[in-house]
């Protein structure tokens, strides 16, 4: 850059100007605004737009803070009805606002290489017919604002408004979104990494499929989600196109949602494999043949101070279930559990809540009105396979004789003046542990010796685990000190250089072994939560280090923890054997080739639980992670993980070691082990 064309150099400061950007909407910037970025970047300096629209026809990427003059617009060429393809990058850590983008794609990350990345805050930005992306899809970040922006689409509806993808402790605060697939769209990737976002004081209004979509998964779940004072208007023309409605919320940990106002054709909130869900003071309203609330699997759910206004007579203002139709919750092991629905009014033509496979339910304090002289389900249908349910107090107002509670569950049905009860107790599986335990030389695995065993509790407390890095012991020594155990075995692995656990969860409390966790060398988890369901998680992302920690275990907290263990990798996942080449858990000899002994925990459909031991020595004899996966699939497991094997792989059972560890060696000293 000549003495013509420096703006101010003292201040360091450099316009896109100076560098041949003309700012009219006609002429092609890139070029210039490439290298006015190039030359701030390599100088340290800061970017200036004067006030203009800049034509972009090529990706570009920010890589240092700028500011900007007047009314700054940033618009790629127009491409008719299509998605927009050109993509805006901001590489750095920045504060943006009062700028417009046009036509393009926003991402909040570097463009090159997935890296470790101090995020940004948007203020007051208008998106127009443009898309924004928080986050990277192999690396978690956090720590993003979004407040008083506009997204609106004015082409095509045919991609989402705002997605996140990997990130925590995400703000949106004061935004409006119209005409989109999805106005907000949240799918982790990796396990962690959705947790603590906020979205709140909001309008979403005309988008396809939903305007806000939770999507985890059993592996990738969603924790502390909070949506609150939002204001969501379904889509009026796309009835043949809508399928989700308003919120969606798949794996989510820990939702809170407050007074929400929402008017949807289809379903107006969709639970699917939820814990700890709360709905308060809120207006639902959905039409044709959904739902306010339908929901399915999903335990602990609170709803409170709720309007649900159902405008026609088909559908129902609530249903309850324990189906498994959609695919990316084929694997949910959650039961319909532990619901609570009261001080709420129901406005209905037919059809106020239907229940059916659901477990300690109560309905109460609760308003039922109808316009309609007759209903032959009742505005309050138990429908089938309902455990431990009640309803009292509530009031039905109708303008004649109408059927107010039907019950289709086999139950006795008392009515008391202003005191209705449902009361169905059926006995339960009891606890038990599989006898005699199988012992056999396994064909499926190399003719190793095995052990399964098959187990029940009913009460997830029951799973004990003890664990102290300070103080190794065999398993035969850890069992000398615990009383009343029938069962045990080792768990999680260790990092053999410093003889220190991961941080795990033991008994519900974080056992914190490393402050900042400044190694992964086992990146993955088995989780038994509070609501007794075994699931894994992984931490797949290449960027592992003390610098970027991913507080495993107060994020397992965040998702109801009870026990974690920590390894190499999960063996099944949704009922399916779980690939860990691919995100490099493992190489592929690990996974098809390295002989072991092995120690493994799976969790079956109905909740029972399998475990495995399997008889070697590391290198030479037992059998592969893959072989084992698939020998859990077969025994029926929805999710299973690989403990710690080789020499510390020990079974203990009523009194003594049962298996062969390290085929006659011995016990090897370990830092942690499960019992019952």
């Amino acid at each position: 850059m000549n003495s013509s064309q420096e703006y101010d150099k003292k201040s360091n400061i450099f316009s896109v100007k100076e560098f041949g950007a003309v700012g009219d909407g006609l002429q092609d910037d890139t070029l210039a605004i490439t290298k006015a970025i190039d030359e701030t970047y390599k100088n340290g300096g800061i970017l200036l737009f004067p006030s203009g629209t800049y034509t972009i026809s090529s990706d570009i990427e920010l890589k240092r803070e700028f500011i900007s003059t007047g009314a700054v617009s940033f618009k790629a060429p127009d491409n008719g009805d299509l998605s927009p393809n050109v993509v805006f990058y901001i590489g750095r850590r920045m504060n943006v606002s009062n700028v417009t983008f046009n036509n393009l794609v926003v991402k909040l990350a570097p463009k090159d290489n997935e890296q470790i990345y101090t995020p940004v805050a948007l203020n007051g930005v208008n998106f127009l017919h443009s898309s924004l992306q928080i986050g990277q899809s192999r690396t978690i970040t956090s720590g993003y604002s979004i407040r008083c922006c506009k997204f609106t689409s004015i082409k095509s509806r045919a991609f989402n408004g705002l997605t996140v993808l990997n990130a925590n402790h995400v703000l949106i605060d004061n935004c409006e979104f119209q005409e989109f697939l999805n106005g907000i769209y949240i799918e982790p990737t990796m396990s962690f990494a959705a947790s603590e976002i906020r979205i709140l004081n909001t309008r979403i209004a005309n988008c396809v499929a939903s305007s806000i979509s939770l999507i985890g998964t059993s592996t990738a779940r969603l924790s502390k989600i909070i949506l609150d004072n939002l204001v969501i208007t379904g889509s009026l023309r796309d009835k043949e196109m809508l399928k989700h409605g308003g919120i969606r919320a798949y794996f989510c940990n820990g939702l809170m949602i407050n007074n929400i106002t929402a008017s949807t054709i289809t379903d107006t909130i969709k639970l699917e494999a939820c814990t700890d869900v709360k709905v308060h003071n809120s207006n639902l309203t959905s039409n044709e043949k959904a739902c306010n609330i339908r929901a399915t699997g999903c335990v602990n759910v609170d709803l409170f101070n709720c309007v649900f206004d159902r405008a026609v007579k088909t559908g129902y203002a609530i249903i309850i279930g324990n189906a498994n139709l959609n695919a990316q919750t084929r694997g949910n092991t959650y039961p319909s559990k532990f619901w609570r629905i009261h001080d709420c009014s129901f406005h209905c033509l037919s059809s106020g809540i239907k229940i059916e496979y659901t477990d300690s339910i109560s309905v109460f304090n609760n308003k039922f009105y109808t316009d309609v002289t007759q209903t032959n389900t009742g505005l309050l249908w138990f429908s089938k396979e309902v455990t431990n349910g009640q309803y009292f107090n509530n009031e039905f107002y109708a303008p004649g004789e109408i059927k107010t509670i039907r019950n289709d569950s086999s139950a006795d049905v008392t009515n008391i003046y202003n005191e209705q009860k449902l009361n169905i107790i059926k006995p339960s599986i009891n606890d038990y542990i599989s006898e005699p335990i199988i012992k056999e030389h396994d064909s499926d695995l190399n003719e190793a010796t095995s052990y399964l065993i098959e187990f029940r509790v009913n009460d997830y407390r029951k799973i004990q685990q003890a664990a102290n890095t300070n103080d190794f012991k065999t398993l035969s020594d850890w069992m000398k000190s615990i009383d009343n155990a029938t069962l045990a075995w080792n768990s999680s692995a260790w990092h053999v250089p410093s003889k220190k656990l991961g941080d795990i969860v033991v008994n519900g409390t974080v056992y914190d072994t490393y402050g900042t966790e400044n190694f992964w060398w086992a990146r993955s988890m088995l989780v038994i939560d509070r609501y007794n369901s075994l699931t894994c998680r992984d931490f797949s992302t290449p960027s592992y280090s003390s610098n970027n920690p991913l507080m495993i275990a107060s994020a397992s907290i965040a998702e109801n923890a009870w026990q974690t263990a920590i390894f190499r990798a999960p063996l099944v996942v949704d009922g399916e054997v779980y690939d860990p080449v691919p995100n490099k858990l493992l190489d592929y000899n690990g996974w098809v080739g390295y002989l072991s002994a092995r120690m493994c925990l799976g969790q079956k459909k109905d909740g029972s639980y399998i475990l495995l031991a399997v008889d070697g020595k590391s290198g030479f004899a037992g059998c592969t992670m893959e072989q084992v996966a698939r020998k859990m699939k077969d025994l029926g497991c929805i999710h299973a993980f690989n403990l710690d094997g080789g020499g510390s792989a020990s079974l203990w059972y009523k009194g003594k070691i049962i298996n062969n560890p390290s085929l006659g060696e011995g016990e090897r000293k370990i830092p942690a082990i499960m019992y019952i």
